[in-house]
């Protein structure tokens, strides 16, 4: 629980980014970026008949991903950030 939302453990990137968007609106913006990227979350992650992304895809995909981490970042504390 986080601001008294509660949330479940999901790899559906855009139910989380809605959720988030509740209490900070600049999450609005990732919405999109989310629903992009919830396949990379389950559908790539585990072997089976599905083929792997493009180049194009992955870059695509790689790019929103490092731009809703330096999002979230951005909104912490620098205390709590990974150390490098």
């Amino acid at each position: 629980m986080y601001r008294d939302e509660p949330f479940e453990r999901i790899h559906d990137v855009e139910v989380l980014v809605r959720l988030a968007a509740k209490h900070e609106a600049g999450f609005e913006l990732w919405v999109e970026a989310g629903m992009r990227l919830t396949p990379y979350a389950t559908l790539f992650r585990y072997p089976g008949p599905v083929s792997e992304p493009t180049h194009e895809q992955f870059d695509r995909a790689l790019d929103l991903a490092e731009g809703l981490y330096a999002y979230v970042l951005s909104l912490l504390p620098k205390q709590v950030w990974p150390s490098e």
